[in-house]
């Protein structure tokens, strides 16, 4: 009978210890990745840094606190926290053209699998660098994402059979970027749809679940002359 309780106890015990240790595994792993996106977009629109330095610091910043990460991992594993400057310079390099070699790759390369078309694929690099480097790091977790628009001009919403916008996100903006881009969400069940939106969110990007043409999910960056835009 003692045995049965016992076992019982173990067993309510150890889902909160289980959930505690996903939620702190979950908030370890995707805090560098919150830093780096949400942090250059918050350094952009509310300290109104030019999009390249806010990237840089918030590439400074993650370089940090990862190695940060790889200090308090070595205490732990060792029993002592202790390192000296020549070391941290060198985890602090290394770290830091990790993240610049991470950031390049996913601000230049976009599969064609995840976009709708080459011509939408042939606009990636008009795109906001953070919208690449936001949608270029889901596709790592989300391989079947399809992008079905990126920039536009005024003439496209004719084509598409919808009143021409005078304002858009989707139009290059003062920058020379466009900050808006839309994501497939028909053929997808809702919670990966949701949680799509929960990432961009997430990342301090703003989301609009629509139907234009066909139900998407449209995703923006605001700018500097209009932050409240989407």
């Amino acid at each position: 009978m003692n045995t049965t309780k016992n076992l019982s106890k173990s067993s309510s015990g150890f889902l909160p210890r289980l959930f505690i240790f996903l939620l702190k595994f979950f908030t370890i792993v995707t805090f560098p990745f919150i830093l780096l996106i949400r942090g250059a977009i918050y350094l952009y629109l509310e300290l109104r840094m030019d999009t390249w330095i806010a990237l840089g610091f918030s590439i400074l910043g993650t370089s940090l606190l990862l190695v940060l990460y790889t200090i308090l991992l070595n205490a732990k594993l060792s029993g002592k926290l202790k390192e000296n400057s020549r070391s941290l310079k060198k985890k602090l390099t290394f770290v830091f053209l990790l993240i610049i070699g991470y950031c390049s790759y996913t601000l230049v390369f976009f599969s064609d699998s995840n976009a709708k078309t080459s011509e939408v694929k042939a606009e990636f690099s008009s795109l906001h660098p953070f919208l690449r480097l936001g949608v270029g790091t889901v596709v790592f977790l989300d391989s079947d994402l399809l992008v079905t628009d990126f920039s536009r001009q005024k003439t496209d919403y004719q084509k598409m059979g919808l009143r021409m916008k005078k304002n858009s996100m989707h139009y290059i903006q003062a920058d020379g970027y466009a900050h808006a881009l839309d994501l497939r969400t028909n053929g997808r069940s809702e919670m990966r749809n949701s949680l799509l939106e929960f990432y961009f969110q997430l990342m301090g990007f703003g989301t609009l679940r629509h139907v234009g043409t066909a139900d998407h999910l449209h995703i923006s960056v605001a700018t500097h002359e209009n932050p409240k835009a989407l």
